[in-house]
């Protein structure tokens, strides 16, 4: 997935021999991640206070973690995998027919 990533421009996704997706990697991926978190670079040396922040006071705040993941296209295979019409996905991506 890592190599269709940084080399393909357009991406196409089948599962159980059907087109589920076909797109740009990037819009695959803000289409199918969960929450989204813009970060501007000039403003980072803010960051490390605001999630210090975050981490410190997260129980006073209702949060239960604090921390900055990527959506990968891995992610995005498995969710368009998991909206096939029809078809069961259990909690471990595996098929109940």
């Amino acid at each position: 997935m890592e190599e269709a990533d940084v080399l393909g421009d357009w991406i196409a996704i089948m599962a159980n021999g059907k087109l589920q997706c076909y797109d740009t990697p990037i819009s695959l991926k803000n289409k199918y991640s969960k929450k989204h978190l813009l970060l501007y670079m000039d403003k980072k040396s803010l960051y490390a206070n605001l999630f210090n922040t975050l981490d410190t006071e997260k129980c006073s705040l209702g949060i239960v973690t604090v921390g900055l993941s990527i959506t990968t296209l891995s992610d995005v295979f498995l969710k368009a995998r998991d909206e096939i019409d029809g078809q069961n996905v259990d909690a471990m991506g595996m098929y109940n027919e």
